[in-house]
């Protein structure tokens, strides 16, 4: 390569963020290297013309015409030499040898501790965390809505999601037991929850139909849907409306886009707080 660019060495995020939730956090002033690193890009495809393809991509229900347009991008990023390797993998778990049973968890900050047994000695264990901010020393707010200086594992050991991602990508129930999608007539898309019943928050609240819509209320305020909070990913960019419909749950795209359940499933923002959370 020749000429003026900057070069981002970066691991992605792993599933369920990558390639699409790890992709649009590209274009996000302030938050992630590789803005000022695409300003480098040289035609036929600069950053204004990746952002583009990366969007475009997101809408692509053919599974096969989103492998080509994924790998388009990817190569592009490459060729450019923007983002040098683009990888992910596991974040390694070091535990005592009396220690057994434990399965890495399938995502981001995903550490199910409940699977790990003792062989012998106390059933105590003293859980030593790579935290945000370097030595692990407070669990932040514990507020699964917001971010730093959250640990979001911990918000994983305690908050819940209407669908959790599973092993080979599979989305599975979570507070949700099923959903349909169906198109809407605008050309957008609808998906309806039905919700797990006989559920309560740890303070005694019911879950119900109103507790996920005022979750997403708070999520989804005009505000936080910007760079500087959640629109580092484009669900909130492309959910139009929600609402119950007695006890079923449902929520309005304004297009088809793919990723809509697996980013459901992250740790972070979507998950659910408890009605008597929330003040005024």
């Amino acid at each position: 390569q020749t000429g003026d660019f900057n070069l981002c060495f970066t691991e992605s995020w792993g599933p369920p963020y990558d390639p699409h939730s790890y992709a649009t956090g590209w274009f996000m002033p302030r938050q992630e290297a590789h803005y000022a690193a695409m300003d480098g890009l040289e035609p036929p495809v600069t950053k204004a013309q990746l952002n583009e393809l990366v969007t475009n991509v997101l809408s692509e229900e053919n599974e096969v015409e989103r492998q080509a347009k994924w790998t388009e991008i990817l190569q592009e990023m490459h060729a450019q030499a923007i983002s040098n390797p683009m990888w992910s993998r596991r974040v390694p778990a070091i535990w005592n040898k009396r220690l057994h049973g434990y399965q890495s968890g399938q995502q981001q900050f995903d550490y199910p501790m409940h699977t790990l047994s003792a062989a012998s000695g106390s059933t105590t264990m003293t859980v030593a965390p790579a935290a945000q901010t370097g030595l692990f020393v407070t669990a932040g707010r514990l507020d699964p809505h917001s971010y730093r200086p959250n640990e979001f594992f911990l918000s994983n050991w305690i908050y819940e999601g209407l669908v959790q991602y599973g092993e080979n990508g599979e989305i599975q129930p979570a507070l949700a037991t099923s959903w349909t999608a169906s198109d809407t007539t605008g050309g957008g898309q609808k998906y309806r929850f039905t919700l797990r019943t006989g559920v309560t928050f740890h303070d005694g609240a019911d879950f119900n139909c109103a507790a996920v819509k005022l979750n997403f209320d708070h999520v989804l305020q005009p505000p936080l849907a910007s760079g500087d909070y959640h629109g580092w990913y484009h669900l909130p960019l492309h959910i139009t409306g929600w609402a119950c419909d007695g006890e079923t749950f449902e929520v309005t795209l304004d297009a088809p886009y793919y990723p809509f359940l697996q980013e459901l499933s992250l740790i972070r923002p979507l998950r659910m707080l408890s009605p008597d959370s929330f003040v005024n």
